[in-house]
């Protein structure tokens, strides 16, 4: 059933409001937000139209009841005042945020000239703090699960995802059988805010997962395409049959309090424990670039360990089983605010940092490369290099062609080669005075073996998607 109902949720709201709510849900379902989203924002605005007609003490809630482009910032905190009262601080702030938008589209609009909650602080709330999960727990919790039975076989291989991912309840329950894939040891997650994700998982999950599958191959309601089934009735197990299933296996066990939550914080404090912070967590639990699909892919899909060289922070990405891994490491995700590159290797180091030292590489432009998209390698002097070699030019009474000012260096290799893209449009060169490369030809107006164009690979995009799908 569907969460979202509404005509439900305008019930004996005014004509004016119902219709504003139907204009905006338009607008929300246009820029693909979560159902779930859509419906906490509309609540938000219906309840203040209802509060205003039902509750408010203001002798002007009246015509705020009829139109919310009525509403002023004395209607606003009036109604959250209420709603902490009510309900509490958490509940309001989450009206408050819902309202924000609302309001915001209003603007958008032009139907209102300022919104109402421009000065509406947002209600403080007191920091809830959710315990980790102890390893010893989530042991109780396994050895609730053993049995052959088809019950015991899902429970397990759900919990175990839960901790060895450290996933959101609804991406676990809202996974399908396509999702999975076993030759990789790997489950493709449908995230929070449509920010779709592949994470490894480990053989122990990996054998639960696999266990759960024959035994589903056998079960009631088998041909569906979702990956949890009830235990009768031939239905899918929904996230809300899940976190009411970890209940009571948590009674069984005599562990308290078990929810989906608490792995997700304990895999957030041992990322924190082994080096990382959670901001780097989200940044690498973020969707695709929009230009780069194959990398996009590629990242989604790698197994990363959070890593210290020399005492400085590095992330190990790998892809393939134990006995043919292949791999980078990385400096870490981290954003850039500079007009200094293209947009696109902005992009690129909000997800990944750059690459250092890769194994068992493939044959690609990126191969014997000291430094690969990294902050460092941008920083190479590029017009000093080009200077010292300004003798390829003048004995053949040629003049540089590029304004060296103009470019950055985005590979450098061991033996000093390195590969430039231009700032604004990500135009790709290759400087190459030591080596005779193939599938390159000499720029016009610069002799052999100095500056060449990369055949069929006309900027900075191109490179990393070329080197990306043979990686892939």
């Amino acid at each position: 059933m569907a969460l979202l109902d509404l005509n439900k949720l305008t019930t004996d709201l005014s004509s004016t409001w119902a219709g504003y709510l139907r204009d905006w849900d338009r607008t929300l379902r246009a820029g693909n937000y979560p159902e779930t989203t859509r419906y906490n924002y509309l609540l938000a605005a219906a309840q203040l139209a209802r509060y205003q007609a039902e509750h408010s003490p203001d002798p002007d809630a009246v015509d705020a009841a009829e139109d919310p482009t009525e509403v002023t910032r004395g209607h606003a905190e009036a109604f959250q005042a209420w709603m902490i009262e009510t309900r509490s601080a958490s509940t309001a702030l989450n009206k408050h945020k819902g309202l924000q938008q609302f309001f915001k589209w209003l603007l958008v609009e032009e139907d209102i000239d300022r919104s109402p909650m421009d000065r509406v602080r947002q209600p403080k709330t007191p920091q809830k703090l959710v315990s980790i999960i102890r390893d010893e727990d989530t042991k109780k919790l396994l050895d609730a699960c053993k049995g052959k039975t088809f019950p015991h076989l899902r429970d397990e291989a759900i919990i175990r995802l839960y901790y060895n991912t450290g996933a959101r309840l609804s991406e676990v329950g809202n996974l399908l059988l396509d999702d999975v894939d076993l030759n990789t040891e790997s489950v493709h997650y449908h995230g929070k805010g449509a920010k779709d994700r592949r994470v490894r998982f480990g053989p122990k999950t990996a054998r639960a997962i696999s266990r759960y599958l024959r035994a589903r191959g056998k079960h009631k309601g088998s041909e569906l395409p979702d990956l949890w089934l009830a235990d009768r009735g031939g239905r899918r197990l929904a996230a809300n049959g899940i976190k009411i299933r970890l209940k009571r296996l948590g009674l069984a066990a005599s562990v308290a309090n078990v929810h989906a939550h608490r792995w997700r914080q304990n895999f957030a404090h041992e990322w924190k424990r082994a080096g990382g912070n959670t901001g780097d967590l989200m940044l690498r639990t973020r969707g695709s670039i929009d230009g780069l699909p194959e990398l996009s892919a590629l990242l989604a899909s790698a197994a990363l360990t959070p890593v210290f060289v020399g005492g400085d922070a590095y992330e190990l990405l790998a892809w393939g089983l134990s006995d043919n891994r292949r791999g980078w490491l990385c400096r870490p995700p981290h954003d850039v605010d500079s007009d200094c590159v293209p947009c696109i290797h902005k992009s690129f180091w909000s997800l990944c940092g750059g690459i250092v030292e890769g194994f068992r590489e493939p044959d690609t432009w990126w191969n014997n490369q000291n430094e690969v998209l990294t902050v460092d390698a941008a920083h190479v002097r590029v017009a000093e290099v080009l200077t010292d070699y300004a003798w390829l030019w003048e004995n053949r009474s040629l003049e540089l062609s590029v304004n060296p000012d103009e470019y950055y260096a985005v590979a450098v290799e061991v033996n000093g080669n390195l590969t430039l893209a231009h700032r604004d449009d990500g135009r790709l060169l290759l400087f190459a005075p030591d080596h005779a490369y193939a599938n390159v030809t000499p720029m016009a107006g610069s002799p052999p073996y100095s500056l060449l164009t990369i055949d069929h690979v006309p900027d900075l995009a191109a490179w990393i998607e070329v080197c990306a799908a043979a990686w892939r």
